[in-house]
């Protein structure tokens, strides 16, 4: 119980590392992002104390990475520039590989 209690703790101090970059930079790194989502996968796909199933953890990659660009891909088409950073979605890619795609809805 004390192991997946770090876990837990880590995933949470690299999304607080993650807000304090963001508000100071308005950029969310892929040498962060990325690694995130490979950890996040790797770890519900090995690992005795996953926090889902390895299909919850690809699909929620997946929609978490898609639904955000299908929405900045209307605005795009509507306004004819970006309206959310493709940051954000490679961040809810990562939290959809850790947690499955069951927490992406209460997430955003």
């Amino acid at each position: 119980m004390v192991s997946i209690w770090i876990v837990k703790s880590l995933l949470v101090l690299a999304l607080l590392y993650l807000a304090y970059i963001d508000w100071r930079t308005f950029c969310l790194p892929n040498a962060i992002t990325f690694p995130l989502i490979f950890l996040g996968i790797t770890f519900n796909l090995i690992s005795d104390l996953r926090l889902t199933t390895v299909s919850s953890a690809l699909i929620g990659a997946l929609l978490g990475y898609t639904s955000l660009w299908a929405l900045n891909a209307g605005y795009r088409l509507l306004k004819n520039r970006n309206g959310i950073g493709m940051g954000d979605a490679k961040l809810l890619a990562a939290l959809g590989a850790w947690l499955g795609w069951g927490a992406l809805p209460s997430i955003l």
